[in-house]
């Protein structure tokens, strides 16, 4: 009784491993797409610069500068405004007026330049590493 057992386990662990083979055989073709396909995306993301981390400080100053470049060219603009609108008043209220304006958006002017030449500073600090 212990022959068939063992002749069946015999037989059982022959086509197990004839299987393997096969099985082997089949996926050889296979194995060898996969490594191929490996070893080139390998290949691509050492050729693929890093992508920069992005430094939340950094963009915040870069949206700072923006903003005050953006304001500075507002008051820019309206000050010349302004002065276009001095050349031709007519009344010394009005005349008054728009010298009023005038000074106040040339401190404006001057405040928006400071603070884009610090925001500018600020940036270069925090983004260094970038």
């Amino acid at each position: 009784m212990t022959a068939a057992p063992n002749q069946f386990v015999k037989e059982v662990v022959r086509i197990s491993f004839l299987s393997v083979i096969s099985l082997i055989d089949v996926m050889r073709p296979l194995c060898a797409i996969a490594m191929a396909l490996t070893i080139a995306s390998i290949a691509h993301a050492q050729t693929m610069a890093p992508t920069p981390i992005p430094n939340k400080r950094c963009e915040a100053a870069e949206k700072r500068i923006a903003r005050e470049n953006r304001d500075l060219k507002a008051t820019l603009e309206t000050l010349g405004r302004e002065h276009k609108a001095r050349e031709t008043c007519s009344t010394r209220s009005v005349c008054a007026r728009i010298d009023d304006n005038i000074a106040t958006l040339e401190k404006r002017h001057y405040r928006h330049e400071i603070r884009l030449v610090r925001s500018r500073g600020e940036a270069l600090e925090v983004c260094r590493g970038k």
